[in-house]
């Protein structure tokens, strides 16, 4: 029997106590009117605005976040790789991935709203990988144009919108086949577009999917409350089935995991607790499969991977 790497079934937790005096700090910088605060994030100093509401609190609280995304990438991820980053938001990721690829790889990372950018540019530079990052000031749509974009929320939870008369700003949007001229092939698309992706990559966007690498892989937080229909889904992920992605892989979300998983014959290859929540990676998951864990509501599932390559490899040995 093959051993097990120790990465496998590792459970992350965070500790309270730092926690509740991380907080007591963020507060008092925001009482004494500081606009930004710089701290470790995964080892890594970031930028962090503590009055605009997003990720930066849990950020700065925690030191990290999303350990199961976090880990699962830095183990997908090479020296050298080509990677998208759509919805860079901060920086978070982008700076994750541009570390783990190194000087000879490249990351384009893609933010439409205007809140984050001089953060995300801010943080790109603090880290020293401006050489191994580029920006783009546009979300990624199914075609080229301008398109609204809802800004009342959080800036992590920004998304495309009709206009509603929320706030909103209006961003140019361009298709994933544009991304080309400035990066190909890619290694690694990840993509937190908040219920684009079924546009992004519909049966008609395929020409940009079918030029990704040979162990291209696909890296998608899932939000089946904004998809029109099942059936739209499916249809992306038969797209790319057709285009060579036939590993896949799905990463529960809850405060445990649901019993459909164990129902469609799935078991856990490892685990990550943070806060409440508890999430479970999946391996060896059928397209039909990932169509009903990443569609059901309420929510189940919290984002899948589509590979051109087998990814127990990555995970198990």
């Amino acid at each position: 029997m093959a051993k097990k790497s120790p990465w496998t079934r590792r459970i992350y937790r965070y500790s309270l106590p730092k926690q509740l005096l991380r907080d007591m700090t963020w507060r008092a910088l925001r009482g004494i009117g500081a606009e930004f605060v710089v701290s470790r994030v995964n080892g890594k100093p970031m930028v962090l605005p503590l009055g605009t509401p997003g990720i930066a609190q849990t950020l700065f609280r925690r030191g990290g976040r999303e350990l199961d995304h976090s880990n699962m990438l830095l183990q997908l991820l090479k020296p050298g790789d080509r990677c998208l980053d759509l919805g860079a938001n901060l920086g978070y990721y982008t700076i994750m991935m541009a570390s783990a690829v190194g000087k000879d790889g490249a990351v384009l990372a893609v933010e439409p709203d205007p809140r984050n950018l001089p953060i995300l540019r801010a943080n790109i530079a603090l880290n020293n990988v401006d050489d191994a990052v580029t920006v783009w000031t546009c979300a990624i749509s199914d075609r080229s144009g301008s398109k609204t974009l809802r800004i009342d929320g959080p800036t992590n939870l920004s998304r495309l919108s009709s206009d509603d008369g929320m706030a909103s700003v209006t961003v140019e949007t361009r298709p994933l086949v544009d991304l080309s001229s400035e990066i190909n092939p890619v290694d690694l698309l990840r993509m937190d577009v908040e219920g684009s992706e079924v546009n992004i990559l519909a049966p008609s966007q395929v020409e940009f999917i079918r030029h990704m690498s040979s162990k291209g892989k696909i890296f998608v937080e899932v939000h089946p409350d904004r998809y029109p229909s099942p059936a739209v889904f499916a249809g992306m992920v038969e797209s790319l089935c057709s285009e060579g992605f036939t590993h896949w892989a799905v990463v529960s979300e809850g405060t445990r995991v649901d019993p459909v998983f164990a129902r469609l014959g799935l078991r856990s290859v490892a685990c990550f607790r943070e806060g409440s929540r508890f999430r479970c990676l999946f391996l060896g998951v059928s397209p039909n499969a990932c169509t009903e864990l990443c569609t059901t509501l309420p929510q189940v599932a919290r984002y899948f991977v589509a590979s051109r390559e087998v990814l127990d490899p990555y995970f198990t040995q």
